[in-house]
């Protein structure tokens, strides 16, 4: 029978063990075709050069997983050659019997594995592109952009570069399944079913030891991360290092000592095939335990990069509605050791071109005082707990700007609101940093004053007020002390803030953008770094495209970098559960004769594979949990924390592609073992 024939048969008669194989093949193939083209969106989307720049190293950034991903995809792939290979041994005996060579053997499965392999490159880059037109809008959108009627996008980089991976993985299949044939001798097919793995009891005392001692590592990973948060150097090694014997540890030692920990439930034990499924998951976590472990810290990096990026990138887009209140801001930076000039921003502004006044219709100069005071003194008096990631910088212990009551009303008043009241004794504190603001209102609980430019000064009624100093991407005033005017005066310029001046337009943003620009490039260049000074500005039109660009990066990378790491642990753990329930198979069948009903058989079976997946699930689970608990502290400095939408698209993205694999893992053993 000619080689092509026998491997279509060999196909469609094996199509459930080729089903795992083909549909990672297919969503690797799509996945990878689909993010890899998103630089060809920029055919079809009018963006502007900073948003091409995004796309551009987004792609950049893409092309760099995608080759780590085409490895990691590669050797599974060939794990599950092994697989079908190891489950044909006896098919493969009975061709060598007849006579058939080694090579023409290889030969059935090379066409095998060359038209699975064609199939679900065809299948997944017609998905993929598919999919990539999905994205198309999901990238148009989060620019802000229209697509006008049905516009096709097909990257041939993203193809070709699809084609060459893969053609790769499926040549390193092939001489990996070549290689296997060549090695077999005709004893060991025959003998393949008969060959059991031994499955080594470990001492209780010795697991129930290891036991604890990972917990012990883990839950002081725990504690230092909780403390100290995303530290760099070597503590953040040293954290990494305690989280990953903790959980290899774990994973080790618990297949040691739960089988003895559930026969002593004997009511539960010896219910139905409980006793059987037990032993069986006992002995499958006994001898897989390291690619246990790989898991359950592929999917706590999973949630936590796909949850965490979706809450960094919410809080971002959330917070520009509150940090950009006005047109633009311009900001006078001072030149190395100097300090910046007592200079009016607005006239000096005027001064370069005739104009300003039909350009700005209101401004206001916010001037910055040194007053030689450190946050650090109200965090000692108020016995405030600042967050780990204050407590790594260097903030608590700089200079607390100044400013006068006078500069901070006429600000409230270009915005409408009313002015605060402020004695010649008093001051207040203007913070618009959610994480900080705690900081003030706790040191103000407690009724002590301070003391600036050498005048003792007392709490005003009005205590903190929160609104947003300038425009910037997020909101990023860490505390200023509100003084009366006399005070201010009196007290030197600061030397590590500049002074700003907010404006609104006269007009539109869209109709003024161009002009303002314009003006304000001119005056930079002209004034440049002349007088002790710099002059720099932003805009709250050139934010917000900035910030299109950010929630694209961000929220493409974490999908596609969730997406990989949940597809490669779903096919890990599908592809190790096919082996144990082929293997198994006469175990199974024993049992239906035993008088064990289908529906028994088929329980034990979901039992199992339902404790293999989820098991490692739990565990990495409360990983993220932690991690995320951590997140929080960096993602207030961007604005709110909202977990809950971020934290719903991570389990609808876990649910589809893990609990996908899950249910086809399932369905396909259940067929097995009916055969």
């Amino acid at each position: 029978m000619p080689v092509a024939r026998l491997a279509k048969r060999n196909i469609l008669r094996n199509r459930h063990d080729y089903l795992i194989y083909f549909l990672t093949l297919v969503i690797g193939v799509a996945v990878f075709y689909a993010f890899n083209s998103i630089v060809a969106q920029e055919q079809v989307l009018q963006l502007s050069d900073s948003q091409m720049q995004i796309v551009q190293l987004l792609g950049q950034l893409i092309g760099g997983v995608s080759f780590f991903f085409a490895i990691a995809l590669g050797f599974l792939m060939i794990y599950a050659s092994g697989f079908l290979v190891r489950r044909r041994k006896r098919e493969f005996a009975i061709y060598l019997l007849l006579g058939m060579p080694k090579r023409k053997v290889a030969a059935i499965l090379l066409v095998e594995t060359a038209v699975v392999g064609i199939a679900a490159l065809a299948v997944g880059l017609l998905l993929g592109i598919a999919l990539s037109q999905a994205m198309l809008y999901i990238t148009s959108a989060l620019f802000a952009m229209q697509v006008e009627g049905f516009a096709f996008v097909f990257s041939g980089h993203a193809a070709l570069m699809t084609l060459l991976c893969f053609a790769v993985v499926f040549i390193a299949i092939a001489l990996f399944n070549s290689g296997s044939i060549t090695r077999f001798k005709l004893i060991d097919l025959l003998n393949a079913n008969r060959v059991s793995q031994r499955v080594k009891i470990r001492s209780i005392g010795v697991s129930v030891a290891i036991f604890l001692v990972s917990i012990g590592f883990l839950a002081t990973a725990y504690a230092l991360f909780l403390k100290r948060g995303f530290e760099s150097g070597p503590f953040f090694i040293e954290v990494t290092v305690l989280l990953v014997i903790g959980t290899f540890g774990f994973f080790f030692s618990s297949s040691g000592f739960l089988l003895r920990v559930f026969q002593g439930n004997r009511k539960h034990y010896l219910k139905n095939l409980n006793m059987f499924t037990l032993r069986q998951i006992n002995s499958r976590v006994n001898t897989a335990f390291i690619s246990i472990t790989f898991v359950c810290l592929a999917l706590f990096l999973a949630i936590t990069a796909t949850c965490g990026g979706f809450s960094i990138n919410r809080a971002l887009n959330d917070s520009l509605r509150t940090s950009t209140p006005f047109d633009a801001t311009v900001t006078l930076y001072p030149v190395g050791d100097s300090t910046v000039p007592d200079l009016d921003i607005a006239q000096t502004l005027r001064d370069q071109g005739p104009r300003y006044d039909s350009l700005i219709e209101q401004s206001v100069q916010i001037d910055f005082h040194s007053s030689a005071f450190t946050p650090r003194q109200l965090d000692v008096t108020s016995g405030y707990t600042p967050s780990s990631i204050m407590e790594t910088g260097t903030w608590l212990d700089e200079d607390l700007p100044a400013v006068s009551i006078s500069q901070l009303n006429a600000l409230r008043a270009m915005r409408g609101e009313a002015p605060l009241a402020l004695a010649d004794d008093e001051f207040g504190f203007w913070c618009d940093m959610d994480m900080v603001h705690d900081l003030y209102s706790s040191y103000l609980a407690t009724g002590e004053g301070v003391t600036v430019g050498g005048v003792e000064l007392h709490a005003s009624s009005w205590g903190v007020v929160s609104d947003t100093l300038q425009t910037r991407p997020i909101n990023m005033n860490s505390g200023v002390i509100v003084v009366p005017d006399a005070v201010a005066d009196m007290l030197g310029t600061s030397e590590t803030n500049p002074s700003i001046l907010d404006m609104m337009y006269d007009g539109s943003r869209e109709e003024c953008e161009p002009a303002v620009t314009e003006m304000l490039d001119n005056a930079e260049n002209a004034l440049g770094g002349d007088g002790g000074y710099v002059l720099r500005y932003q805009t709250a039109l050139s934010i917000y495209t900035q910030q299109d660009g950010l929630s694209v990066l961000i929220s493409y990378l974490a999908i596609y970098i969730g997406a990989i790491l949940l597809i490669l642990c779903g096919a890990i753990l599908a592809l190790q559960q096919l082996f144990d329930v082929a293997d198994n198979a006469p175990s199974y069948k024993l049992l239906r004769q035993l008088g064990a009903t289908r529906s028994m058989v088929s329980s034990a079976v979901f039992k199992q594979i339902s404790v293999y997946f989820f098991f490692p699930l739990v565990l990495g689970l409360a990983h993220s949990i932690v991690a995320l608990y951590v997140v929080t502290d960096v993602v207030k400095v961007f604005g709110q924390f909202d977990i809950v939408q971020p934290l719903a698209t991570t389990l609808i993205l876990t649910l589809v592609v893990y609990g996908g694999y899950f249910l086809i893992t399932y369905l396909t053993a259940r067929s097995v073992i009916d055969r």
